[in-house]
């Protein structure tokens, strides 16, 4: 049975565990914030492209018309019938033919049409809504099919709920369905047809649902947009209008389900962009271009911090260069530093020894110093992962020696799981730990520490002994975390 010392190292234990899903959600919310930002943006280039190219056309356009100008094809002022004919008035004789003149010309749209099908089986219909319920899912997925170098797959909803959302107009309008296909390629622009059938029961004969749909978007990004003959703008709480206007519960005793499975089946028609061979692969052009080199360029920029960094840090009289753009990056109290133009607290990240040239310290005890030094600039510039890593690493080098030290550093840098551990391996080594110069130093050196560690070891609570450790962290803590971090 677990002890209470036991209850509380889990309590420790998931508090941290709290914190950092706390951190990790509003990193999630700030990426969301940001990548809104950039979808919006993208519509607004969007909005200029499409822009871009209507004027471009007006242009095209004003060109033809002024060289058939030139050519008195067109205009206001076109020649009258008699000036085509020679100065005297005569017509050339190639003229007197010219009824007789034909021109056969042929333009196909079909030339760019690739056509492909997609058949899918949903086994197992009457389990599907305990199904996504387990898996935390809304819909069901097909495998996806490619046709014409765009992705496809379908969706099936069972509630017939919202399916997607999308920007028109600067308003965010949501859709509903029940069965759609889903856009997943990220091409952008897209014009396609797609005609969907759902089998009849365990016959052969796949009846049509719905009309046959173009959907025209050649200057959109339709990334994840639903088509489908009952995807519509959601309205209310009504649900979509479901597969022949059946809801899931009413399909499954349809003629359409049998032995427990839905089969259905769209077929896709996709027109290539301009440029694009039949196959959906790119016309091949001359122009070489060299293969990307960002992260090559990454590597080489930490490669080479000492000569091109802006921060130089001093490690065991060594000096290695960083740069401030990554530092910020990875910590927010260098961020703080560089945004306030603390220059010089680029200097203070000082640690002694050379261990990070020849590799950690075999001899414990020493090993155990040097990640003391590594949780203190954990802690001052919040590295929480990283703070974890050492906490993690002392509690599996404490020993009689060594627990007096880690559990004075926890307490000092507020790592929580770790001084639980260490109050419990003192409590139940406390024989050879009082036998300890470092034990025999915490009442004058570690007032507050001795008090955790004396109702530690009578058994009372955290919060009862508030009070008592309050005061006795009146007598000095703050000067030992400066001496220390000195």
């Amino acid at each position: 049975m677990a002890t209470a010392a036991d209850v509380r190292a889990d309590i420790a234990a998931a508090q941290e565990r709290l914190r950092l899903a706390q951190e990790l959600r509003d990193q999630a919310y700030r990426d969301i914030q940001a990548a809104e930002e950039r979808q919006a943006l993208r519509r607004e280039l969007d909005a200029l492209n499409a822009q871009a190219g209507g004027v471009e056309n007006e242009a095209y356009k004003a060109q033809e018309y002024r060289a058939n100008v030139d050519q008195d094809i067109d205009g206001p002022s076109p020649p009258h019938e008699a000036e085509h004919g020679t100065r005297n008035g005569a017509k050339p004789e190639a003229d007197a033919h010219a009824k007789e003149a034909a021109v056969s010309s042929r333009t196909n749209c079909n030339d760019a049409v690739v056509t492909g099908e997609l058949d899918w089986k949903i086994e197992g219909m009457s389990w599907l809504v305990s199904t996504l319920q387990q898996n935390y899912d809304r819909c069901a997925e097909s495998d996806p099919i490619r046709v014409g170098g765009y992705s496809f797959k379908l969706q099936y909803s069972p509630t017939r709920g919202n399916v997607h959302k999308r920007k028109e107009d600067d308003q965010l309008v949501k859709y509903k369905s029940s069965l759609s296909l889903l856009q997943t390629s990220y091409e952008k622009g897209v014009v396609f047809r797609s005609s969907f059938y759902i089998r009849r029961g365990n016959s052969d004969e796949f009846v049509p649902w719905g009309e046959e749909h173009e959907a025209r978007h050649p200057h959109r990004d339709t990334f994840l947009w639903h088509f489908g003959p009952d995807v519509a703008v959601s309205t209310g709480l009504a649900p979509a209008a479901g597969i022949f206007g059946l809801s899931h519960a009413e399909l499954l005793r349809s003629e359409w389900v049998r032995d427990d499975t839905l089969t259905v089946k769209v077929k896709l028609e996709v027109r290539l962009p301009t440029g694009y061979h039949r196959d959906g692969t790119v016309h091949e052009s001359p122009i070489a271009v060299p293969p990307p080199s960002l992260a090559a360029d990454f590597v080489s920029l930490l490669d080479h911090a000492d000569e091109s960094g802006d921060v130089t840090f001093v490690a065991g009289g060594e000096r290695i260069g960083a740069h401030a753009l990554v530092l910020s990056t990875r910590s927010e109290v260098f961020a703080q530093m560089f945004r306030s133009s603390m220059r010089e607290a680029a200097e203070s990240g000082s640690a002694s020894g050379d261990s990070s040239r020849e590799g950690a310290p075999a001899d414990p005890t020493a090993r155990t110093s040097l990640l003391q030094r590594l949780l203190a600039l954990a802690h001052r510039y919040q590295l929480a992962r990283l703070r974890l890593w050492c906490e993690k690493k002392l509690a599996e080098l404490v020993s009689a020696g060594t627990v007096c030290g880690c559990l004075c550093q926890a307490h000092l840098y507020e790592a929580k799981a770790l001084e639980e551990m260490c109050l419990k391996f003192i409590k139940e080594n406390h024989a050879k730990v009082s036998m300890t110069p470092s034990f025999g130093e915490l009442s004058a050196a570690w007032p507050a520490v001795m008090v955790k560690l004396n109702h530690h070891l009578a058994g009372v609570q955290a919060t009862e002994a508030a009070p008592a450790i309050e005061a006795a962290l009146a007598q000095g803590t703050k000067r030992k975390r400066d001496e220390a971090a000195a």
